[in-house]
């Protein structure tokens, strides 16, 4: 059955099991409302028949989102069961994957298609060319591999992850900061992330961070400085869940 979890206005999720080199991360895709009435998928997973069908009752899937140069696994199957809806990607990633289906680069400014329900944000001096996305009316923040949050998984899991600097923690991991080639691009980035109104954190791998996820993320990336915290814009989750990676 669909896995299908509403975290706010306008947002869903969907958890499917994903490993890699025996690690057992889970993937999410997130789902979110546009101004048209349709939706864009996120880093769509390896999404079932019966997963299909419940996004289908959501609405008409008009885009489709590579956020970074590795979460374009199960993209072509997405757009063979989409066809019609329009195709985004990481920079750069179309020059890794040149046989990935046509479509736009994504850049700091958001497409036509989301102008007004998300934000974004190319997280600049690092070789993931990772897109981030905020949703104000649910005030979530949206990343991909920017940070991980995996909490459970087996033996031969948790000693890679642990060595990763990636187990039962949210923040990032050792891989991420070794692709870093600029620090100072980074650190803008990442403090332009941490200025926007965010309270809840959806990752691709591990538990969403619920609660108080602009002062985790100001912990994970050491920001100690203060950053002025703006109004709440109001949106609560609608519902909590315990969700797994795997």
């Amino acid at each position: 059955m669909p896995s299908i979890v509403e975290w706010g206005e306008g947002i869903w999720t969907i958890d499917k099991p994903h490993r890699t080199m025996g690690i057992e991360l889970g993937t999410r895709t997130t789902i979110v409302r546009l101004p048209t009435g349709g939706i864009v998928l996120l880093s769509p997973g390896p999404l079932s028949r019966d997963d299909f069908r419940a996004i289908d009752e959501l609405g008409r899937v008009e885009g489709l989102v590579a956020p970074n140069v590795f979460h374009h696994l199960y993209l072509r199957r997405a757009h063979e069961r989409f066809p019609e809806a329009a195709v985004f990607l990481a920079p750069g990633l179309r020059e890794k994957v040149p046989d990935l289906p046509p479509g736009e680069a994504l850049s700091d400014e958001a497409p036509k298609l989301w102008a007004g329900s998300l934000e974004q944000l190319l997280v600049k001096g690092t070789s993931t060319r990772e897109v981030v996305f905020f949703h104000p009316p649910s005030r979530t923040l949206v990343l991909t591999d920017l940070a991980f949050n995996v909490r459970e998984g087996g033996l031969f899991t948790r000693i890679a992850l642990r060595l990763n600097g990636g187990w039962d923690r949210f923040g990032p991991t050792r891989v991420l900061r070794s692709s870093i080639h600029d620090p100072a691009a980074f650190d803008a980035s990442i403090r332009r992330i941490a200025a926007w109104d965010f309270d809840h954190i959806v990752v691709a791998h591990g538990k969403v961070v619920e609660t108080g996820g602009r002062a985790a993320f100001r912990r994970a990336f050491n920001l100690e400085d203060e950053v002025p915290v703006p109004p709440p814009r109001g949106g609560e989750f609608a519902s909590r869940t315990e969700d797994s990676p795997a």
